[in-house]
């Protein structure tokens, strides 16, 4: 990890602790705002459910490691406001309740506010490895390697109160795998009824039976995911998970107010079953998503591995992406589920089946400048595509960097002169980069009112959103490997 060695020369205040000493007491009950713990390297078991510690506003009460020794915490832990855990080994065992490694319980012991977990490994969650719960607000997860859920999720943000909804959730530059157990699961980040979320910048690999990696519920903005990589041939290696489900990613709306979530930048390769399902919820409500700038890859084994099936769905605007030997299908089959205000435009289509189940006069979708190679299917057939641009894609290397050659017949070819396709490479990785500072948007939990934030950008001002960020986290680089989108 990235997180740096701090003596008691580096950090004069810091208190230095070793297993043998009462560091339940002294951190969880006896911290002030400011304090600095330093552990010396063991294994430090708690005997109960941890409580704490608390910080103010400026003065976080923080955890870590002395001069980056190897320090493992196991037990059970539920965070208060203004703390920070970083560089620790925390692993859900040794108590009698491990439903959760971490659970900042905004239900039970809110207002929460400006956590942070930087640079830990988390292990285990007999439910949900870390969950974040109701009235939680400017919870940051950065840099982590987290492994758990046994039968749910690694990381599942949600609330019951919908007054009270967990808000300002950062989830960045994290490696989320699911080998820890043996059990069918749950997806790796879920989110129901919740506020403002970004999920950027993570890797979703080595998933042993489970469900999707990313599974947007009921919200009430657009969910931000963007510059994730989504390692598809490494996931549902034991089966599906808990529902038999498998997938990279399912958007299932579950209120009558669906958001345009940002799915941008992102890099699906080789998803066992679909890359990105846009599906109802329990009964009639519609998905939606503004999908850009996306790289879509499949093996081409199975028509179905890698599919994008845009069902129950309102306006979908799927534009300048890449799809390379995938399944794009609007519609079900039976007609039951149709899409309507679909837009496909500026898109590279290259060996992929377009499958059109809308039949008019439902079909309701625009598609226009999109270059169209070596497609099988009955294509958009309901409603033709206008601006088709015809001739083989010239990427620089199609297993490598799918920028395309100046000569290309998709270069300035779309819409506003804009490229076709996702156009930026995902090829060799790159030296890990300082992680972002972690700063915050200002503390609040008002539930904003329609349309205050139409761009998520203005509603996450100091977020840094770079195309190259790679942390490094056990040895292991998250995040898209480079490109300039």
């Amino acid at each position: 990890a990235l997180e740096a060695c701090d003596t008691e020369k580096t950090l004069e205040t810091a208190r230095v602790l070793a297993p043998t000493d009462d560091w339940q007491k002294i951190i969880f009950e006896d911290a002030h705002a400011g304090d600095v713990f330093l552990l010396r390297g063991g294994v430090y078991q708690a005997t109960v459910q941890l409580r704490g510690p608390e910080g103010q506003p400026g003065q976080p009460v923080t955890i870590k490691p002395y001069d980056c020794e190897a320090v493992t915490m196991r037990g059970s832990f539920r965070p208060r406001s203004y703390t920070v855990f970083a560089g620790l080994r925390l692993e859900g065992t040794g108590v009698p309740d491990t439903k959760w490694v971490v659970r900042v319980d905004g239900k039970n012991m809110g207002p929460l506010r400006t956590i942070v977990f930087r640079n830990n490994t988390i292990l285990g969650g007999d439910v949900d490895a870390f969950r974040i719960s109701d009235d939680a607000v400017d919870v940051l997860l950065l840099g982590n390697h987290i492994d758990g859920g046994g039968n749910g999720h690694n990381i599942f943000v949600t609330s019951e109160d919908r007054q009270k909804l967990p808000d300002q959730i950062v989830v960045t530059n994290n490696l989320l795998t699911k080998t820890y157990f043996d059990t069918a699961s749950e997806d790796m980040f879920q989110v129901r009824d919740v506020a403002r979320v970004e999920f950027s910048h993570n890797t979703c690999r080595d998933g042993h039976r489970m469900e999707q990696c990313v599974d947007i519920k009921s919200t009430i903005t657009p969910v931000v995911v963007r510059y994730n990589l989504f390692e598809g041939d490494t996931l549902h290696v034991g089966g599906p998970g808990e529902d038999a489900a498998n997938g990279c990613m399912v958007i299932h709306e579950t209120d009558n107010d669906p958001n345009s979530h940002r799915i941008e930048y992102n890099f699906f390769r080789n998803c066992r079953g679909e890359a990105i399902r846009f599906a109802q919820g329990d009964g009639d409500e519609m998905s939606s998503g503004i999908v850009r700038h996306n790289i879509f890859i499949s093996q081409g084994v199975s028509e179905e591995d890698g599919a994008i099936p845009i069902w129950q769905a309102r306006n979908v605007r799927f534009i300048n992406n890449t799809v390379i030997r995938g399944y794009l299908k609007l519609g079900d089959s039976t007609h039951s589920k149709t899409p309507t205000d679909t837009v496909i435009k500026n898109n590279i289509f290259y060996q992929t089946t377009i499958e059109d189940n809308t039949a008019p006069p439902a079909y309701t979708y625009e598609c226009s400048h999109n270059l169209l190679f070596a497609t099988g299917g009955n294509g958009f057939e309901h409603a033709p595509c206008a601006n088709t641009i015809v001739g083989e894609p010239q990427f620089v290397e199609i297993n490598s960097d799918l920028r395309l050659l100046p000569g290309s017949p998709g270069v300035s070819a779309g819409d506003d002169g804009l490229d076709v396709g996702a156009n930026f490479c995902v090829g060799d990785l790159l030296p890990p980069a300082d992680p972002p500072d972690g700063t915050q948007p200002p503390d609040s939990n008002v539930e904003p009112p329609a349309g205050v934030f139409p761009d998520v950008d203005e509603a996450f001002p100091n977020l840094l959103f770079l195309p190259l960020v790679n942390n490094q986290v056990d040895g292991v680089y998250s995040g898209l490997a480079c490109g300039t989108p």
